[in-house]
This record gives C-alpha cells, structure tokens and sequence, in this order.
C-alpha cells in the first residue's frame, strides 16, 4: 500500500509545537493547511500549501491528516475538525515527543498528541484526539477520555478518572483518585479535591487560594516561555503586549489622564521633580508614549523577561527612560526610592499564586512615596463570570483566564496605606467587551462562522457606542493614593 501524504491542519501556536514534535521524532509533513497562513510560507521548513477549502480537494485513500488546533479552554474547534473529518474517512495522527516519558501498559489512541516533557506513568488509558500538553503529569492509572486536554504544566494524580471534551488549566492539579465529568473546564492553578459533575466549571476563589507552589521559581517557566514567544513575535520593538486595539487604546488614554491629573496635583503641592516608574514595562509602549507627550518626567521602566526588556531598549531614549531589570515579588530587586505614580498595567495577574501576588502589592506600595498614586489596570473574576453569564445566554462557551493568568477578587486591594480615588472610566471597557465577547461572537455563531477577535465590526461598533454601561469587563482602570 503506497504511503499517505501527511497534512498538519492549523499552523498556529499549538500547530507549531507539534509539527516541532512531529519532526523531533523524524516523521514527515508534507504540507501545512491553514486560511490564516499565507500560501507558499514555510514553519520548521514545511510549506503552507493552502487554505481551509484544500481539505475539499484531498481524499482519505491518498491522505492523512493532523489536528493542529490546540484551545484555551475553547474545545469546541479542536473536536469539531477530529469529528468532522473522521467521519468524512479521514486518519488521524498523533505524535509523541520524544522527550516526553511514557509508562508500561498504557494505551495511548493513536490520534493523540503528547508533548515535550510530559510525563506519563503506567497503566494510563488516553483516548482519541486528547493533548497532554508540555511538561504536564499524568501519573498511574489514570483514564483520559476522547477529546479533552490538558494544559502545560497540568498534574493529574493517580487513579483519576477524566471524562470526554474535559479542559485542564495550566498548572492546574488533580488530587488522586478525583473523577472528573465530561465537558468540564478546570481553571489554571486550580487544585481539584472534590469531584465534578459533568459539564461544570472549577474556577473559584476557595481553589485558587489553595494552589500551592512551593517557591517563586516554580510557575516562573511558564510566564518566561509566554513573554519570550510575545518577545520573538514582535517585530516593532515598542508595541504593545495587548492584542485587542480598543483595549489598548482605551489603556493608554486612562494612563495619559491619570498622569496630567497626578501632574498637576504635584506642582499645587511644589513637588516638582516628579518620577513615574512602569511595572512590567514589557516592550516599552507606554513609556514611548509617556516620553513622546511628557518629555521632562523622570521615566523609569521595571521589566523581568530578557526579551521584552532587550526590545525596550531597542526604541526608547537611554537618556530620558531607564529600563532596569526587576521582579515585582522581590522587593530588592526594584529600585531603593520612592516614585510619585506607579503603573501597574496588567502585572499582578501574570504572577500565578495568590500569596505572591499579595507580597507583590507589599512592594508596590513600599516603592510610592506617601501620597503618591498607582495605576492598576488588572482584570477581576467578578467581570470574567458577569460575561461568561452573558455567553451562556447565547449558548457560548465559557471564557477563562488565559494560561498565564490569575484574576483578581474585588476585594484585592483593600489595604490600610490604600484609598481608592473616584475614576469615572473604571468601567470604560464593559460595553466594548460585551460586543466583542457576546453581541459579535453570538452573530458569527448563529451566521456558522468561528469566532474572531479584533474584527472591523466590533472595532467599529464599539468606538460608536461611546457610552459604557454594565459590567461585563473583566479588566478595570483603578487609581489608589498611598497613605502616611
């Protein structure tokens, strides 16, 4: 029998670590299939052959194919391309990295996908289409059923049963002998002692205050592994980490208010020589921005990923903006001096663990100078679950915190040395998510189009809509003043 063309369907992020697991363990692809992708551009060496309607023109008795569409708690792609081309005749692939650990006795269904690092012990039953992503742990006698994934990082114990279309969040855990129902979601960090019913959600404050890692270092990998992608793919030195336009367009208007505000107050009081300090800086668009518009302020950037801070360096004025290195939950690590505002956009949420995020507002506020204002821009769990709440009317599937991600409870920032200002735009975001996330994905769904972000049609109807109402958006614009 003549061997198949081999096609890898999707070239994104998930696609790209497989194919990089395909070729490590020296099987062929002969071609890429991906709309997104230009036609005739290469990853790893492998062509882009064409787009979605390329699947029209093959045919199972000559091809195979390779399910590229991973999922960030959206199972519905990733299952609905196995299913519908199964059922139209077509194999599927898997592959096994060859620097993941694999048991005796296990079954693993051929179409799956185990990736680098991961470790599965023996006697473990995995299913079709299932992903046991990067340096996840799955240990003895677990079942895994079809369709269901799980997250870097992820460790499921012992004797665990996992039902099918089941997401596992990054460096979530699954404590021994736990069942686990079909079409659950369980959230990154989240440790599961109890067992869940079928298609429920496990995302709640009590669980992720007890997510338990045993030092700094230990969830460190997984944000620098994040950064250094968001670092590799930025070709503009100075653009923003932030995907969606309007968000970012909205943040860096707050930003410019808060700081002609916190300006003028300072000069009332003759305080004259005023610094501002950007935590996590990232690649440097804010403070671009700052220098471009505020030329004498005094502009020191913090930034703990060598990538991203190599690319601030590139585009700002050495003379102007110092970019130094340093970690928000080490307090010796950030300047010895006292700023007049801080700016914390979208920090506290990438560091993984409740405790540190606590010791990391500690230090926040030993850096401001009493009286002194900081910016948080950060995104609360209150916001997530009114969308979600929303999605569920239109029968959407449940947004979650991405990967690198740990929201916020309402009541995070209640502190003695902290009084919150009165913002009217804390809220600016609420009708824009609720367009993009809800009005718009709920068309395309009914239309049977796949979700889209960042389309013309939200941009549009949201700079329209100038009025925010609701709260449907998960990050907020807070302004705190320091206290005596």
């Amino acid at each position: 029998m003549p061997k198949k063309t081999r096609y890898l369907v999707g070239g994104g992020g998930h696609g790209r670590v497989l194919l990089d697991a395909i070729i490590s363990s020296n099987q062929n692809v002969s071609g890429i299939i991906d709309s997104k992708l230009e036609k005739g551009s290469k990853i790893f060496g492998v062509t882009v052959v064409g787009d979605d309607s390329m699947l029209d023109s093959i045919h199972p008795s000559t091809d195979e194919l390779v399910n590229g569409l991973g999922s960030t708690g959206d199972l519905e792609l990733h299952r609905r391309l196995f299913d519908d081309l199964s059922n139209r005749g077509f194999i599927f692939c898997g592959a096994i990295h060859p620097s993941a650990q694999i048991g005796r006795e296990c079954e693993i269904d051929k179409t799956s996908q185990i990736m680098a690092g991961a470790v599965v012990q023996n006697r473990v039953k995995i299913g079709k289409n299932v992903i046991i992503n990067t340096r996840a742990s799955v240990d003895h006698d677990v079942s895994i059923g079809d369709n269901s994934i799980i997250s870097p990082g992820a460790i499921v114990c012992g004797g665990v049963t996992i039902g099918k279309n089941v997401f596992i969040g990054a460096g979530a855990v699954i404590i021994q002998g736990i069942k686990i129902g079909n079409g659950c979601i369980i959230g990154a960090g989240t440790i599961v002692r109890h067992n869940v019913k079928d298609s429920l959600t496990s995302l709640g404050k009590t669980q992720r205050e007890t997510a338990d890692y045993t030092n700094l270092t230990e969830y460190d990998t997984l944000i620098k592994d994040h950064y250094d992608d968001v670092g590799n793919s930025t070709n503009n030195p100075a653009t923003s980490t932030m995907s969606d336009q309007i968000v970012r367009s909205k943040e860096t208007e707050f930003v410019f208010r808060q700081v002609t505000d916190a300006q003028k107050d300072a000069a009332t009081n003759e305080h004259h020589e005023y610094s501002i300090i950007d935590i996590g800086c990232g690649s440097g668009h804010t403070l671009l921005e700052l220098s471009k518009s505020f030329p004498l302020l005094n502009l020191v950037g913090i930034e703990q990923n060598e990538k991203m801070r190599e690319s601030a360096e590139k585009t700002l004025d050495p003379t102007s903006v110092k970019v130094l290195q340093g970690d928000v939950r080490d307090l010796k690590t950030l300047p010895d001096k006292k700023f007049d505002l801080v700016i914390c956009q979208r920090v506290l949420i990438n560091i993984l663990k409740l405790s540190d995020q606590v010791a990391a507002l500690e230090n926040l506020l030993a850096i401001t100078r009493p009286t002194g204002r900081i910016i948080f821009i950060e995104s609360f769990n209150s916001g997530l679950s009114n969308l979600n709440e929303a999605r569920s009317e239109f029968g959407l599937d449940k947004i979650l915190p991405a990967h690198h991600n740990l929201y916020l409870d309402d009541d995070f920032f209640r502190h003695p040395k902290l009084i919150k200002l009165d913002v009217s735009d804390e809220n600016v975001l609420s009708s824009h998510y609720f367009i993009s996330r809800v009005l718009h994905p709920a068309i395309l769904k009914a239309l049977g189009i796949d979700e889209l972000r960042n389309s013309k049609f939200a941009s549009f109807i949201s700079t329209a809509i100038t009025n925010s109402i609701g709260e449907f958006s998960p990050l907020k614009f807070c302004v705190y003043e320091r206290l005596d």
